[in-house]
């Protein structure tokens, strides 16, 4: 029988720390990924609504378009600062650490999502219409560091395309975390997670354990899982 699992975020508790380390850019990568995470969960959850379901896919639409190369930079400084943090030492260096921020920053974002939504239908539209409008896009101090972080990026096709490499080579997506934990709770608590494509926005996963497996595609940091794909 097909299943189908979609994921929300929910709180880290594994791997690394809460909060960036201390960096003149922290602040400016904090904003950008902060903004990224609640703009992906905002229009998730307000797109259940079927009179916003327009206004919230042009809104994340949108807001990416205007925005992808600033939190592009902001992820790929994310890992670097970490991969050169005396604290960061695990044998998968920044990779996972980031990882576990990024998905920090997605549960932060959710609590955020989850008064917006209680507060009803109009407050997920001004809350959509402010990032369609462009009057939520990165400016000011924030823009001008993470532009001037855009033109110092590796000149490495996975790095551009959003792929972490640990030090043992081994390739993530900065969604992995999330599918991990997700396939153990719907499959078994030792299944196995490979990561298939990183294509910038879009990351593919295939999960397994015993007969079981499952396909997990995450966009922009929302994934969906399916059982049986094969």
């Amino acid at each position: 029988m097909l299943k189908r699992l979609v994921l929300a975020a929910a709180p880290v508790l594994m791997v690394g720390c809460s909060t960036l380390p201390s960096h003149p850019n922290s602040a400016s990568i904090e904003t950008v990924l902060s903004e990224h995470a609640y703009v992906v969960e905002l229009s998730q959850r307000c797109d259940l609504d079927p009179q916003l379901e327009g206004l919230a896919n042009r809104a994340l639409t949108t807001w990416i378009n205007r925005n992808e190369g600033l939190v592009r930079a902001a992820e790929m400084s994310l890992v670097d600062m970490l991969r050169n943090n005396r604290t960061v030492r695990d044998h998968d260096q920044g990779a996972l650490a980031a990882m576990a921020l990024y998905e920090h920053r997605s549960a932060q974002a959710k609590q955020k999502v989850d008064s917006v939504v209680a507060a009803g239908p109009r407050s997920c539209a001004r809350e959509l219409n402010s990032f369609a409008t462009g009057s939520r896009d990165i400016a000011g101090k924030d823009f001008d560091t993470l532009s001037t972080l855009q033109l110092t990026l590796p000149n490495d096709i996975k790095a551009q395309r959003g792929a972490y490499i640990d030090e043992e080579g081994r390739l993530y997506g900065k969604s992995f975390i999330t599918v991990e934990r997700a396939a153990k709770d719907a499959q078994c608590s030792n299944a196995k997670v490979e990561t298939v494509v990183i294509d910038q926005s879009v990351e593919w996963y295939v999960s397994s354990c015993n007969d079981s497996r499952w396909l997990w595609t995450c966009e922009w940091g929302r994934c969906t899982g399916t059982s049986e794909f094969n």
